[in-house]
């Protein structure tokens, strides 16, 4: 099963994709520290680090040796910090944001996914969203977008929790996934495995912190810290929150990358290590982030897909051109 990323950051969809037997060919990411952990974990992939609204997705399936309609799968996760469930990203639609250590106007970016979905025309097509997506007025756009889709797909949209798929963090996100009506029925419903909820405490198991990494978690200094230290486990002030062992994690965000933050913390009133953010989050314990500094690391797994989920669609994918 062949794969494009669109959008790709350090690669936790590909992961996914990865561990289902697929091929990721190719991805796209315009940050170029994330590109840099992406090329780390994924040598064998041909990554385009560029302004997707530059490349031609024609000479992209070119390089690959691929022709119109044979791709399997064109992954993507345009960010989407305009569908915030807060309400807050509306008011700067259509202006330029920071975004990592770049500026851009993203609220037009999912209709550069469309733009290769519908020149490359794989048989099948995976974006992932927040959960804002599907709320509020957010959901007129959603059905702007879902019409610009070409007319050839059916198309299912999902609200998916990765700790319903053996992840210990709860993370609702929106995954819209399309199929080519050549290649499905009009039955077209993914049959998506779940796993059973594992807890943060559970999943940290035989972790254990450095003296080094401890002294990089340490936020005593931080005028956080009185506040989060008075929380109980599993509390929260507003984006301030302390995990609580006994349940899946709390959603890791980008925000957990800025030191001295309101974001998720440990339970032992620290930051949470980078190796213990890739066991909440469903990634390999040999996936390495020795290119960047622990905040940007942080910061990538926070905007990362879970891989658990992707490698629960992909396999269904898998599944449906198997029986083709």
């Amino acid at each position: 099963m062949r794969v494009i990323s669109l959008f790709s950051g350090i690669g936790g969809s590909s992961e996914g994709y990865i561990s289902a037997g697929a091929t990721v060919l190719a991805s796209v990411e315009f940050l170029d520290y994330q590109a840099k952990v992406y090329r780390d974990n994924h040598p064998e992939t041909r990554l385009y680090e560029e302004d997707i609204r530059k490349l031609d997705p024609l000479e992209i399936i070119k390089d690959l040796g691929l022709k119109v309609g044979e791709l399997d799968v064109l992954d993507g996760s345009p960010p989407c910090s305009s569908f915030s469930v807060s309400g807050k990203g509306s008011k700067g639609w259509g202006q330029a944001k920071n975004y990592g250590n770049k500026k851009q106007v993203t609220d037009d970016l999912f209709f550069e996914y469309i733009r290769f979905v519908d020149a490359i025309r794989p048989k099948f097509f995976v974006a992932e969203n927040v959960k804002g997506l599907i709320l509020g007025n957010n959901k007129a756009y959603l059905s702007y977008i879902l019409k610009s889709f070409p007319k050839e797909y059916r198309i299912k949209i999902f609200l998916l929790n990765s700790k319903d798929f053996g992840v210990p963090q709860s993370r609702n996100r929106v995954f819209i996934i399309g199929a080519r009506r050549d290649v499905v029925g009009e039955n077209f419903d993914p049959s998506l495995k779940r796993r059973p909820p594992i807890t943060a405490g559970r999943a940290l198991e035989g972790i254990v912190p450095t003296k080094a990494e401890l002294e990089e978690a340490n936020i005593e200094k931080y005028s956080i810290y009185p506040k989060l230290k008075a929380l109980k486990a599993g509390e929260s002030a507003f984006n301030l929150v302390k995990a609580n062992p006994y349940r899946p994690s709390p959603t890791i965000t980008a925000t957990i990358g800025g030191r001295g933050s309101n974001a998720l913390h440990h339970w032992d009133n620290r930051r949470f290590t980078v190796a213990e953010l890739k066991r909440l989050a469903g990634i390999r314990d040999d996936f390495t982030f020795d290119s960047v500094d622990p905040n940007r690391a942080r910061e990538g797994i926070g905007r990362a897909v879970t891989p658990p989920v992707t490698e629960a669609i992909a396999n269904s994918i898998k599944e449906i051109l198997e029986n083709d």
